[in-house]
């Protein structure tokens, strides 16, 4: 924990209320507990949802990290351990964000039948910034599935890809891209994850955007606890805030990539809007 982190309100009141809960935890009397699975691309805004959750009392988190009861190396250690956390939990939700096994969304539905699934997305152009801002060599996942190179560090992202969106990857005239059109492909890339999942797993998706919680985070995590079944509570979205959204001017896409991106960006709306009209 360094001074910056200390000097940080948000990051301080995450702490407080984390701590607050794990003292009142051990009063409580074990209950059955379901699982919220929150899947999406990173630096599309899971960490706010994550930290949503984080607040409220009702659930126990165990957030993607290096090292974790969950998590190794950001991977979840097992099918198997996360329902023995599930099973040995107070809370009434237990919430995972795996978002490097996102690919496998299909396969937590198969593990988890009571469970709950999330998926968080973003406007391209803003998560392509914020990925390269805080990942500068993240565009390597792609290179490396367009070269046909071999890296176990980054399988899990190629373990992503299915063979259809591989054969669009193909026609793809990348000499021309910048790191900015491959850092949008990849936002493409991991959202396609979602939308060729078969009819009966979408209906089981919860679309959440990204833009609709940081600028109406009450209604929208409103909407949200009612999916999840879980009570609306306003002190949960406090810590939420907008600054992110344009917050840099977005560099030209090379227009094969803004065709793909636009085209799923609309298709992830869509899905999104007809949820919450149902």
């Amino acid at each position: 924990m360094g001074l910056k982190s200390l000097l940080n309100k948000q990051y301080r009141d995450k702490k407080v209320s984390f701590q607050i809960k794990r003292f009142f935890r051990f009063f409580k009397a074990k209950k059955d507990s379901t699982p919220i699975f929150v899947f999406g691309k990173q630096r599309s805004g899971t960490n706010m949802v994550i930290d949503v959750m984080r607040l409220h009392p009702d659930t126990e988190v165990f957030s993607e990290s290096i090292e974790s009861e969950a998590f190794l190396k950001w991977r979840i250690r097992s099918f198997e351990t996360l329902k023995s956390l599930i099973k040995s939990s107070k809370e009434p939700f237990v919430c995972f964000s795996p978002l490097m096994d996102s690919h496998l969304v299909e396969v937590f539905m198969q593990q988890f039948s009571n469970g709950k699934f999330v998926w968080v997305y973003r406007d391209y152009r803003d998560n392509a910034n914020s990925t390269l801002r805080k990942f500068p060599l993240g565009t390597r996942k792609i290179k490396d599935v367009l070269s046909k190179r071999q890296d176990e560090k980054r399988k899990w992202f190629k373990d992503g890809i299915s063979p259809r969106t591989l054969d669009r990857l193909k026609n793809l005239n990348i000499e021309e891209f910048s790191e900015f059109d491959f850092a949008c492909l990849t936002w493409w890339v991991r959202n396609r994850i979602c939308v060729e999942l078969d009819d009966v797993c979408l209906q089981k998706i919860i679309f959440i955007k990204y833009e609709d919680l940081a600028t109406n985070p009450r209604e929208t995590f409103k909407i949200l606890c009612g999916k999840l079944g879980m009570r609306y509570l306003d002190k949960a979205t406090c810590l939420i805030h907008s600054k992110s959204i344009g917050k840099n001017p977005y560099p030209e896409v090379h227009s094969d990539v803004k065709n793909l991106c636009d085209d799923l960006m609309e298709e992830l709306d869509n899905y999104y809007q007809e949820a919450n009209e149902s």
